[in-house]
C-alpha cells in the first residue's frame, strides 16, 4: 500500500482499538506503527543501491515499483508479532500496541499488494533467499 493509504485506513484501526477501551497512548503507538512500518524499506533500497547516490523521488520510485532485487522488510514478518502481544501480556501495554499496529499494517498490505500467500512470513523470504521474483510476482 501507498503510504498515503496506510493514513486512510489509521482511523479504522484507531476506532477500533477506542470502542474496545484502548487508551490514548495505546492508540497513538499502534497509529503510528502501522504509518511508519514501511520504513523498514529503507535498508533494502541501501542493500540495492548506492548510499552516495541517494534521492528520495528514487527511493519511493524503486519502492513503489518494486524493482529491487531483494527484499528483506524485516517489520513486515507474521513471526514478530506474537513477541509484541506477549509484551502487551507481560503489562507493557505501549509495546503490544505497536505489535498491534504493525499486524494491521501487514493485513492491509497482504490484501491490497495481492501478495502471495508467504510473502509477509520472514521463514519464506528467508526460504527463496529474499528474492524479489519469488516474494512477490
Amino acid at each position: 500500500m501507498w503510504l498515503s493509504e496506510h493514513l486512510a485506513v489509521t482511523p479504522l484501526l484507531a476506532g477500533v482499538m477506542w470502542i474496545s477501551g484502548s487508551s490514548g497512548d495505546q492508540i497513538i503507538a499502534a497509529s503510528a506503527a502501522n504509518i511508519l512500518a514501511d520504513l523498514d524499506h529503507i535498508p533494502d533500497y541501501f542493500a540495492g543501491y548506492s548510499l552516495k547516490k541517494f534521492n528520495i523521488r528514487h527511493f519511493f520510485e524503486v519502492y513503489y515499483k518494486g524493482s529491487l532485487a531483494k527484499f528483506y522488510f524485516f517489520l513486515h514478518s507474521y513471526e514478530i508479532i506474537p513477541f509484541f502481544l506477549l509484551a502487551w501480556y507481560l503489562g507493557y501495554p505501549i509495546i503490544g500496541a505497536i505489535g498491534l499496529g504493525i499486524l494491521f499494517h501487514l493485513i492491509c498490505d497482504q490484501f491490497y499488494n495481492s501478495a502471495k500467500s508467504g510473502t509477509y512470513f520472514l521463514f519464506y523470504r528467508i526460504k527463496v533467499k529474499f528474492d524479489a521474483k519469488k516474494v512477490f510476482k
